[in-house]
């Protein structure tokens, strides 16, 4: 009897064994492939050349969104 439960044990444990490394492999694989497609990618906006802006003759000057705060001392007379 104990040979016979061993070997049915064997069975799912082999199983076991050759599902989670076809699941690891091909895990493997995806992530190769994305990385492989990211870099590909990158090559790609390196090579593209980068678009200037024109700008006019009669430029209006920048002025700042915000504008300073404006601190006033305190005065020590009450």
């Amino acid at each position: 009897m104990e040979g016979s439960l061993a070997r049915r044990y064997k069975k799912v444990v082999w199983r076991t064994l050759v599902i989670s490394n076809l699941a690891l492999g091909a895990y493997m694989l995806a992530r190769a492939g994305k990385k492989d497609t990211a870099a590909q990618n990158r090559k790609a906006r390196a090579k593209q050349p980068s678009t200037l802006v024109a700008t006019t003759a009669t430029s209006v000057p920048e002025e700042p969104f915000f504008s300073p705060p404006i601190i006033e001392p305190v005065s020590d007379s009450s």
